[in-house]
Formats: structure tokens, sequence, C-alpha cells
């Protein structure tokens, strides 16, 4: 199912962002012209999508006001560079609709979206490879996991995920310029050992 959210996602982010500017719907008092129906949305400024989202009801989603319409406001923008262009979804798209708006923003990146979590971009982002990813290590490294998937009640997939999780910040824009190696790990674990029993700490060996 993965797949085809993804590809769907993409699909809908280039309609949206290929949508004449002129037949995207006008920001209104009520916004009366948008359908009353579940779907994704993008706030335009002309050709940049500034904002990404879901809705359940696309025209309540606007009548209340929009924090991505005040902060345009805010910078200056004109409301006649603005338009909000919408795909509704059928029924069998209701429950992706949390992931698509969440593969769109990571695609598009909007100036109005706040950051997706770590633990959601990571869910999505490795959600589709992991038996790939999980075929690609060597045959040790593999049986590590299942034993310890094993003694931890998880499954193979969830502790590459638990790794992910806690080895990369996938909201970071760079990674660390160097890794310690096994031998400074060592060292660093066998310094920290004589510290704790130097304080009277009992350690094990």
């Amino acid at each position: 199912m993965s797949d085809r959210v993804k590809q769907e996602a993409l699909k809908i982010l280039k309609l949206l962002s290929s949508l004449e500017f002129e037949s995207c719907y006008l920001l209104t008092k009520d916004f009366k012209e948008l359908p009353r129906q579940p779907g994704l949305y993008a706030i335009r400024q002309r050709d940049t999508v500034v904002y990404v989202g879901k809705a359940l009801n696309l025209r309540d989603r606007f009548k209340t006001g929009h924090t991505a319409l005040v902060s345009a406001f805010i910078d200056g923008v004109m409301a006649e560079d603005l338009r909000i262009a919408v795909v509704t979804v059928s029924p069998y798209w209701l429950a992706s609709l949390e992931e698509l708006e969440t593969r769109m923003i990571l695609q598009a990146k909007p100036r109005y979206n706040g950051r997706v979590s770590s633990i959601k971009a990571q869910t999505i982002m490795f959600s589709t490879d992991k038996v790939k990813i999980l075929d690609s290590l060597p045959p040790a490294i593999r049986e590590a996991l299942e034993d310890y998937g094993a003694e931890t009640g998880l499954n193979p997939d969830q502790v590459v995920e638990l790794a992910i999780v806690n080895f990369l910040d996938v909201d970071a824009a760079t990674f660390p310029k160097s890794f310690k190696s096994i031998g400074q790990l060592k060292e660093e674990n066998a310094i920290l050992k004589l510290k704790l029993k130097a304080a009277g700490v009992d350690v094990d060996e």
C-alpha cells in the first residue's frame, strides 16, 4: 500500500502545482466556492506552493481561518497573489490522507508548513523499503537483528526503524562530520567504568 500512496501523493502534488493559477479558487469571505468534500489542497502564491494540507471538508477547513494565509499576509503577500488548488479524494484514500499529506510536505517543503516530526517522517520514508534494507545487510547482522527482535518482541523491520530513529535525526540538514570507531567507543567505555569504580559504583564487567 505504501508504494501506491507514494505514487498517489506525487501525482496529486504535481497536479496541485501545475493547475493554472487563474483556475484555482479565489480567497473569499466564506470560501463558498470550495467543495465540501474530503481532499488535499495547496495554497499557491502564483506558481509557488507555499502550503499543502488535508481536510475532510475542504470548505470548512478555510471558513474558520488558516494560519498559512495569516503568515502570508504578515509577509506582505497580496491577496490577489494567493489562490487555493484542491484535489478531492475518493473514500478509498480517506484512511491514507495523513500519509499523503506528509509525503507531499516532505517532497515540496512548502514555506508555511511546519516541520514534520522525526518519528513521523522516518515512519513514512522507510515504510516502503524495509525488506530491501534488511536484504542488503550481511547475514550476521540480519541474524543479530532477528535475535534482538526475539528478545524484545519486535520484528526485524521494527528493530531497523528503532536503530534509524536513535542514530539519525531526519530533520537535521547534515550528518555528523565524523563517527567514532569501535576502538574509540571501547576505550571510552573502559575509562567510564574506571571512573565509576573510583566513585564507588559497582560496574558489571
